[in-house]
């Protein structure tokens, strides 16, 4: 019997949240520097008030900004998984896929959702483990 992994439209919406959780997740980080550095402000942002509301919102950042690392990480592995698995893709493509996707994570993993596995076939044959 020969492994198959299912690709359906349940699998594929799980997989593209969990794939666009680093985009978002950074985007918050982002959101929330800004909010840190223009409220304090109220408008007029310079150097001065960028360097204040940084160090003393230092601890915060550090840890919103690490959170965003560890899940993106975790995402990476889960990708490089369900990618190393796949019996369909070239051993070339593949390091070529890994490669992508660790220089250019978070956003090379929600291309790798969109480029393979949203358009993937229902079925596709996988290995039993990664070799």
């Amino acid at each position: 019997m020969e492994n198959i992994m299912l690709f359906d439209e349940k699998m594929k919406a799980r997989t593209g949240i969990i794939c666009f959780l680093p985009i978002v997740s950074f985007a918050f980080c982002l959101v929330y520097y800004l909010a840190i550095i223009l409220v304090p402000s109220s408008g007029a942002v310079n150097t001065h008030t960028i360097i204040t509301a940084t160090s003393q919102n230092y601890g915060q950042l550090f840890t919103v900004l690490a959170l965003s690392g560890f899940l993106t990480a975790a995402v990476l592995i889960y990708c490089i998984v369900i990618l190393a698995r796949l019996k369909e893709l070239k051993p070339g493509a593949k390091i070529l896929w890994i490669v992508f996707l660790s220089v250019t994570a978070p956003l090379g993993i929600a291309i790798f959702w969109l480029v393979l596995i949203r358009t993937a076939p229902k079925v596709m044959p996988v290995y039993n483990n990664i070799d």
